[in-house]
């Protein structure tokens, strides 16, 4: 078998910025570059996230990760990476089990439970925020334009209707098993003025939040079958946001 080592060794340079799938597991998406721990025939580049990454600097444009962060050790060591090798204003999308459900605990390889406020750390301005000393070290930061808050199926279905909005609305982040996952779109921040724009227009101890659920738990339909793609409402407004799974 091909060792995470040796693997590395067979990966051309990347003249032009690359798009890096984080933790790709058993998928693949074509036209990216597919990581992961463990070599695998769909796997492009194999490496610990844990130790230095073998990219470089200002080396991607795009990065995904589902369902990693919560299986890390060390999670200020992988944000300095991804910070590191990506480019200014990258774009970065992070799924994690929310951490009031039980989808966060019950995977013996989770090591600690992630919220949408859990990724207030990384913006700048932060420890003057809070008053905190210990991040004052932090000098990575990124921007989170909105962490996307996906409802249960039970819960999404109830909220179609005004009067349940009217009781629930306020409680959906107290509720066990309300949220099953939370999606974190951020972007790097790698210069003063990329920095000074941000926090004009956001505050650095909160985020904005997005509550949407699948379509079809919304209206009551069967699941799609496998292949078919899944779409998420935006549960504001009711209607298709751009993101689409496949089953």
């Amino acid at each position: 078998m091909t060792t995470p080592a040796s693997r590395l060794s067979l990966v051309p340079p990347r003249p032009e910025p690359i798009q890096l799938h984080i933790g790709a597991g058993m998928t693949h998406i074509d036209g990216w570059v597919n990581q992961d721990l463990y070599p695998a025939e769909n796997i492009d580049l194999a490496f610990d996230l844990m130790k230095t990454w073998p990219l470089a600097d200002n080396s991607v444009k795009t990065a995904y990760a589902s369902h990693v962060l919560e299986h890390l050790p060390d999670p200020h060591h992988f944000f300095r990476e991804l910070w590191r090798v990506s480019r200014p204003n990258a774009s970065v999308m992070i799924r994690v089990p929310y951490g009031a459900h039980d989808a966060a605990w019950w995977d013996l390889t989770h090591l600690r439970p992630w919220f949408a406020a859990s990724f207030c750390f990384l913006q700048p301005g932060y420890a003057d925020a809070v008053k905190n000393p210990q991040h004052n070290a932090w000098d990575c930061p990124f921007g989170v334009e909105v962490v996307q808050v996906r409802l249960a199926g039970f819960i999404a279905r109830k909220l179609r209707r005004w009067y349940w909005r009217v009781l629930l609305w306020d409680w959906l982040p107290f509720m066990w098993n309300g949220i099953e996952e939370i999606t974190a779109y951020m972007y790097a921040l790698k210069s003063p003025e990329a920095i000074v724009e941000y926090l004009s227009r956001y505050k650095p101890a909160t985020v904005p939040i997005k509550y949407a659920a699948w379509e079809y738990q919304v209206f009551g339909r069967p699941p799609p079958l496998h292949g078919e793609p899944l779409k998420l409402i935006d549960i504001a407004d009711g209607e298709p946001i751009a993101v689409t799974y496949k089953v």
